[in-house]
């Protein structure tokens, strides 16, 4: 942007738009070329090339992992690997689902033939952990334990 007040000028006299000022100013004020023993650096232009790509897996999405063809990319892809963190991210979490899905509805299944006092101890299972419960396990039993009878005697 020009100062307040600072309308640049033409040859001639005339006045330049805020647009023309700028690009002549970053003209202007442009870094010099790098250069090699005094000779402008050049480059080729770009080309697309689709491999090496580089692939993620969601246990650790900040360590991606070059694959150098089709082949090999359609060998990670089909094990977990994808094309990007965030894919990777949530195909794991789509997969968690998955895994705990099953288990879930069978014990929903379960639940509901279970008594009232069974229900408030896989309650208070549930409210001990944050974790998904699938199984609880088993009360201690109170009480004396059972005679065992000595086999030797």
């Amino acid at each position: 942007m020009s100062s307040v007040g600072f309308q640049p000028e033409t040859i001639d006299g005339g006045r330049l738009s805020e647009e023309a000022a700028e690009r002549l100013h970053a003209l202007k004020n442009r870094p010099d070329p790098p250069t090699i023993n005094g000779v402008p650096m050049t480059f080729p232009p770009y080309q697309y090339r689709p491999y090496p790509r580089a692939i993620y897996h969601a246990t650790d999405p900040t360590s991606p992992r070059l694959v150098k063809d089709e082949a090999e990319e359609r060998n990670f892809l089909s094990r977990g690997w994808a094309d990007s963190p965030a894919t990777a991210e949530k195909a794991a979490a789509t997969d968690y689902d998955k895994r705990i899905a099953i288990p879930a509805a069978e014990r929903a299944y379960v639940d509901r033939n279970m008594s009232a006092a069974a229900k408030a101890e896989v309650a208070a299972h549930e409210a001990a952990t944050d974790e998904h419960v699938v199984d609880v396990p088993a009360p201690k039993r109170r009480g004396r334990p059972a005679k065992v009878s000595d086999p030797a005697a």
